[in-house]
């Protein structure tokens, strides 16, 4: 049972958060190895659309390693245009960094499914460019359908996998060329309710912002959580943090500063403090 903090006072939407949402499930995952195999499950349930929102993604990343065997792909590359094969109302949008696209240049296939998802009619691949000179955008976010969307600090990209053992020695973590990648912590959450609706809304306006083009919300909507997901919180309210620079048309936000340092002040007992390696 994780107990639960008072955060009143805390979450103040337009000064430490953007908005203040409600939640029927929230869940925490730790480490990439639970939230692939947990994205993985997700995507499989989607309908009308996924938005995928990250820094960097690698079509040759497996989903879940661990899994024995499957009727899907489980690289990345191969899972997204099986998925859209088989569901043919589906629309996939995928939002990268820019300059991010130069480290493809070696990756293999990568280009390959680069070059098909960019000239494709419903895989959706833009680079993103809007931003300050020598700045990168790190937002991490997977919405499926509107319904069900994940946020946090982990990738779809090489060196990102591993589970909460970080063993020094892990075949599972290897690179798609065959060399040992490091033990990497990292941790994500995953959202329905208002919350997952809030975060459908700013990966479109991301996507807008990136490309021009405005999508609208979703009029319908289903249940999707995938069985194997467990929910850490039922039935609350959680604060949708966002940094982002000033730019054409958008101001400067500043809120994870902001709340990092309100959170900081109001510390009686300890602080505790987690790295991402």
């Amino acid at each position: 049972m994780v107990e639960q903090i008072s955060t009143q006072g805390l979450i103040r939407p337009g000064r430490t958060c953007w908005r203040s949402v409600h939640v029927d499930r929230f869940a925490l995952i730790v480490d990439a190895a639970e939230y692939f195999a947990q994205l993985k499950a997700a995507m499989i349930l989607a309908r009308k659309r996924i938005m995928l929102i990250g820094w960097d993604f690698d079509t040759r990343v497996r989903l879940d390693p661990e899994a024995k065997s499957s009727i899907w792909p489980d690289k990345f590359g191969s899972f997204i245009s099986t998925l859209v094969e088989r569901r043919p109302d589906l629309q996939v949008y995928l939002l990268k960094w820019d300059l991010g696209i130069l480290k493809t240049l070696g990756r293999g296939a990568t280009p390959l499914f680069i070059l098909n998802w960019m000239t494709g009619k419903r895989i959706h691949l833009r680079l993103d460019s809007v931003h300050p000179l020598g700045a990168c955008h790190h937002q991490k976010i997977a919405v499926i359908d509107d319904a069900l969307a994940f946020c946090g600090g982990i990738d779809l990209t090489v060196g990102r996998w591993d589970t909460p053992e970080h063993r020094d020695e892990d075949r599972r973590r290897a690179s798609p060329w065959g060399f040992a990648q490091p033990p990497w912590h990292d941790a994500t959450a995953a959202v329905d309710g208002e919350a997952a609706q809030s975060l459908a809304e700013l990966a479109r306006e991301r996507w807008e912002s990136a490309t021009g083009e405005r999508l609208p919300p979703l009029s319908e909507r289903h249940a999707i959580w995938p069985q194997t997901l467990q929910t850490t919180f039922h039935d609350v309210n959680v604060g949708i943090v966002r940094t982002q620079p000033k730019s054409d048309g958008q101001t400067e936000v500043r809120e994870v500063e902001a709340l990092t340092l309100a959170a900081i002040a109001r510390a009686h007992r300890f602080i505790y403090v987690e790295s991402q390696t």
